[in-house]
């Protein structure tokens, strides 16, 4: 088997149908990790399962935009229903009990104006192609955001998760990049990553 640059030779090949990722005696789980997340952001999986309720989430990204895009897509082609989600991090702040002491947020508001953007323009985009479906913001409260929605999306019912794979994470940048990869890890349901080529775009 010839070697040619790992993950994103293995992806190019169109015949394959199956991939499988193993590491050598030495190499470290990490890496074997981040070869795994290359492969699967790289594939083009054929949708061909019957989706009912499908979990977008969202974070302002332009690849949260394509990822909404394919959510509505698939939901068109199946009749299903969208759930467009935006979690919203704000950093926990001190409190010192004693003193009656909390500390001040930093926060000028940003995050949730960014969420509140988001979500109407998801709405308006539902309502255009005629999409069944909700928008929600949601406030980590400094909990993981992958745990947050991966929660969120179990409460919601849903049979795919569709999330893009190159959003930041931080406050004014909300989520979606090693999100997706932590999501990955622990998710009991599919879970489609749509990529977005931020070079070509």
């Amino acid at each position: 088997m010839r070697r040619c640059g790992g993950a994103a030779c293995v992806v190019r090949r169109p015949s394959a149908r199956l991939i499988l990722v193993n590491g050598g005696p030495c190499a470290a789980r990490e890496t074997l990790g981040r070869a795994c997340a290359h492969a699967i952001e790289r594939c083009v999986p054929e949708v061909s399962t019957m989706y009912k309720k499908i979990f977008a989430a969202l974070d302002g990204s332009r690849s949260a935009s394509v990822a909404l895009d394919e959510a509505i897509k698939i939901a068109e082609t199946f009749g299903a229903t969208v759930t467009a989600v935006c979690v919203v991090e704000h950093k926990p702040r001190l409190v010192d009990v004693d003193t009656a002491y909390v500390e001040p947020q930093d926060d000028d508001g940003s995050a949730t104006d960014i969420a509140t953007r988001v979500l109407a323009d998801a709405k308006a985009r539902l309502a255009q192609h005629r999409v069944e479906g909700s928008v929600r913001a949601i406030d980590s409260y400094g909990e993981d955001i992958a745990e947050v929605l991966m929660r969120t999306a179990a409460e919601c019912d849903a049979d795919l998760i569709v999330m893009g794979t190159r959003g930041r994470h931080g406050l004014r940048r909300l989520l979606l990049g090693s999100v997706a990869e932590s999501l990955l890890r622990i998710a009991d349901r599919p879970v489609l990553l749509r990529r977005h080529d931020e070079a070509a775009a």
